[in-house]
């Protein structure tokens, strides 16, 4: 039920990077929705101390949002998703990376969608944002996720939504008993799918669950100059793979694990030609880089399975 008449909490948990959280905020004041009741904003900062120039960015924003922010001492997203559940006052949560850029029209959908079907948890695509120059070799579509086309409608079991433009019911996270802190990224860790398991929790338990697409409540999801390297794309799909695992036990049987190896191993034997025949046309091109393309496209993935297969090994 709504509380004190507020039917949606933005929820954005910080660390570290006021920067971002200003523009964040920023494109909270430029929506479309001209009506300043029935939504709040909530911002946890999770951090070991309060990180200077977060206070100064949330006291330009304090008189122009329906603002309000807490503290936690650890550098923990899930925590700070959890805390964020329990001091919000909303009927829906919508969760926002501090890193995201809003689409004037993104508080409009994400209401009007949620009072037109009444899901349990929706959410819109995560857009590309570049502001530095994109390489050559790196597609404007890497950075660009969790798109389900340009209609609204319900996803099926296997389809997920993006932790950053994540909207669930607030009872639902404490039902479900939150989000798993294991699963979290720390100042310390690289990890991500503490989203997509509780999404998957919800489905194993409510068959009835319902999981809306809203196409117009789009973000814009800032892609850093260390994303757009090849090794951060290695990292990226490591992490992916080994949070994955964690959440999703079929993954780790023996026989699964086995026959992931030998695809992998087969897919990397048959496109490493593919990779040469790359590197030798790359000499003779003005950038030199798509060799990079290919690795990403058509090496990176098998690499990832056939390290984590003898890492688990040994």
């Amino acid at each position: 039920m709504e509380t004190n008449g507020i039917f949606l909490s933005v929820v954005i948990c910080t660390f570290r990077r006021p920067g971002y959280l200003s523009q964040a905020l920023k494109s909270l004041t430029q929506q479309d929705w001209n009506c300043k009741e029935g939504w709040e904003v909530v911002v946890v900062e999770n951090d070991n101390v309060a990180f200077p120039g977060v206070a100064v960015i949330l006291k330009e924003y304090a008189a122009k949002l329906p603002l309000r922010y807490f503290f936690l001492p650890i550098p923990n997203l899930s925590r700070a998703r959890n805390l964020g559940a329990e001091v919000a006052r909303g009927e829906y949560l919508a969760y926002l990376d501090d890193d995201v850029e809003l689409t004037t029209s993104w508080l409009s959908a994400v209401i009007n969608g949620c009072r037109e079907y009444n899901p349990d948890f929706c959410g819109g695509p995560s857009l590309a944002l570049f502001k530095t120059e994109r390489p050559y070799w790196f597609r404007e579509s890497y950075g660009s996720v969790y798109m389900y086309g340009d209609k609204p409608r319900v996803l099926s079991a296997g389809e997920y939504l993006g932790g950053m433009n994540f909207i669930v019911r607030r009872y639902l996270i404490k039902f479900l008993g939150g989000f798993r802190e294991d699963l979290a990224m720390t100042a310390y860790r690289l990890r991500w799918g503490d989203d997509s398991e509780l999404l998957q929790r919800a489905r194993e338990v409510m068959p009835d669950l319902k999981v809306q697409y809203l196409p117009d409540a789009a973000v814009l999801h800032s892609v850093r100059p260390e994303k757009m390297t090849i090794s951060w794309q290695f990292k990226s799909a490591y992490t992916k793979e080994i949070s994955t695992r964690l959440w999703n036990p079929s993954k780790n049987s023996r026989l699964r694990s086995s026959l992931s190896l030998v695809r992998s191993l087969f897919f990397l034997f048959i496109k490493i030609p593919g990779l040469l025949l790359v590197i030798v046309l790359d000499t003779f091109r003005p950038h030199r880089t798509l060799w990079q393309r290919y690795v990403k496209e058509n090496i990176l993935t098998n690499i990832v399975k056939i390290l984590i297969f003898f890492k688990r090994l040994f």
